[in-house]
Parts: C-alpha cells; structure tokens; sequence
C-alpha cells in the first residue's frame, strides 16, 4: 500500500515538473522579441558615385543599427586620402511588426597600403592586424534631442585578402534603446569584438540614447511655455535676421508655431497672445490661435 501511494506521489511530483518546464518555455519563446532584419539599398558610392561598381566581393563590410521605440538617424562616411564620401544619411524607424528591426548597410572594405608611412592618416585595430589607410565614421543620433548623438570614428572593415585572421565578413552592431530614466544625452558600452571560426569580424556595442523631443513653444527645452520662450524666439529671429549665431539653447522646431516651416515674427505674435491667454487663466491651442480662435 505505502509502494503504491509512493509511487503515486512520485509521478504526481513528475508530471507536475514537467508541466512547470514545458509551461516556462512557452512562456520564454512568447516573450521572447520579435526581430526583423531589413537589407538597404546599396550606397550611391559603391554603384553610381564611382568610375566602375565596386564588386560583390569587395563589399564586405556591415553595419547594423538595431531600432527600437523610436526613430535615429544614421551617417556613414568613409575617410579616405582621396576624401570622405557619404555613403548613408538617412532616417531609421521601428517597424510596426517587430520589437527590434535591424538595419543592414552594406560598405567595403578598408584600404591596406602596402607602405602605410606615405600616408599622414593611418588606422589600426586591436582585433586586426594590418594598418589601413582609411575608416569608416558612424554617427547615430536621435534628431530632436538636443546632444542625443553617438559617434564611432574608428569602424575598420577588414580586407579579408590581406588580413591573417579575418577572411571573410567585418560587421559592426549598435543595439540602440531609449532607456526612462536617462539623464545624459548618450551613453555607449565598450565595443566587444570577436573573429569567429569562419573567419568574421563582429564588433556589438549598446548605445543608449536620451529622448526628449520638441514641445511647440517650448523654444528653450525648460518644459514649460511662459514669456521667456516668447524672448528665445524672438532672440532667434533676430540672431537669424541679422546673420549672427543662434541661442544654443533654441529648439528651432519648437519656434515654428504655425507649422509653416519657417521661424519668423508671426510665430512671435502667436507665442505670445498663447501666453496672454495663459496669464489671464484661459486655455487655448496653438491650432485654435492660428486659426484665427481668438
């Protein structure tokens, strides 16, 4: 009798931990981020931009920008002895069906002279062992967050015919994300870099960025709209009238507010009939004064 209870107790134990792991996995494969990978078009500097396309097997060079959340702006130049092109200067935006889209961006690769001493600018990376004469330059910014920009001078794509290690791809991950409780504009992990056993070069760093867009008449980013937006823009106008530098602490988007697309006196006289409204305890909208609401 005491076998048979214990070998009830035994598989009720069983199934009950199988139940609790198979239940766990479910859970972690729904959790788990939905990530789509999308492919851009070849840059204008290696089809159009150039004497000759410059061939698949040259172009070995990835750069992804993991999204999220909201949109970045991406540049990618190349600094060479013969100049610095641009191969990318473009808007990044989260897919609407994925929690994490990657963004591929094909280059090439760097170039390796064979006498790096004729050359007052050369380039050399503790994962590689050659010396290069160019290098990439990524920037990644979110554009209406006043010094929300990350910037990485030193991306190396590796010529796998010359590199002793490094014979195949060179790809570079920035995982972007906009943590709540940011305070300083951005901030990036140390880079990790591996050569995997095929011969790859990835290099990942975490790039956190502050997002704090523009709030229309909020011209000086304090979070309020009072008189002293009403004097930024009108310092701004008149900075910009007179052909002089601008407040650095001007959101010239928030200055806009009928949406026009130009910052002018008219702008002025809304903001401060808005204000006018305030002070008197009124509430209205800036779409509702433009419209003649008044």
């Amino acid at each position: 009798m005491l076998q048979k209870l214990f070998a009830g107790l035994t598989a009720s134990v069983l199934c009950g931990t199988m139940l609790g792991t198979l239940w766990a996995a479910s859970a972690e494969e729904t959790d788990a981020p939905v990530k789509k990978t999308v492919e851009c078009a070849k840059s204008a500097a290696l089809t159009t931009d150039v004497p000759k396309p410059v061939p698949d097997s040259q172009i070995t060079g990835r750069i992804v920008v993991e999204v999220q959340d909201y949109p970045v702006h991406v540049t990618v130049q190349k600094f060479t002895p013969e100049g610095t092109p641009t191969y990318y200067d473009m808007n990044l935006s989260p897919a609407e069906d994925a929690d994490i889209t990657a963004y591929v961006l094909l280059v090439d690769y760097c170039e390796c002279p064979q006498n790096p001493a004729e050359f007052p600018h050369t380039y050399t990376s503790p994962s590689l062992t050659c010396i290069y004469n160019s290098v990439y330059h990524v920037s990644v910014s979110e554009p209406d967050t006043d010094g929300a920009v990350f910037e990485d001078d030193s991306v190396l794509i590796a010529d796998p015919h010359m590199e002793a290690s490094v014979s195949g791809n060179s790809t570079y991950t920035y995982a972007v994300s906009f943590p709540e409780q940011m305070t300083e504009p951005v901030s990036a992990s140390e880079p990790t870099a591996e050569v995997t056993a095929e011969g790859n070069l990835q290099v990942s760093r975490d790039i956190s960025l502050l997002y704090r867009p523009f709030v229309t008449g909020d011209t000086d980013g304090s979070g309020a709209i009072d008189t002293t937006d009403v004097f930024y823009l009108m310092y701004y106008v008149a900075s910009k009238s007179a052909g002089v530098a601008v407040p650095e602490n001007v959101k010239p988007a928030a200055c806009d507010i009928d949406g026009n697309g130009l910052v002018d006196s008219t702008d002025a006289f809304y903001l401060m009939l808005y204000c006018a409204y305030a002070g008197i305890g009124k509430t209205t909208s800036f779409a509702d004064l433009v419209a003649g609401k008044y």
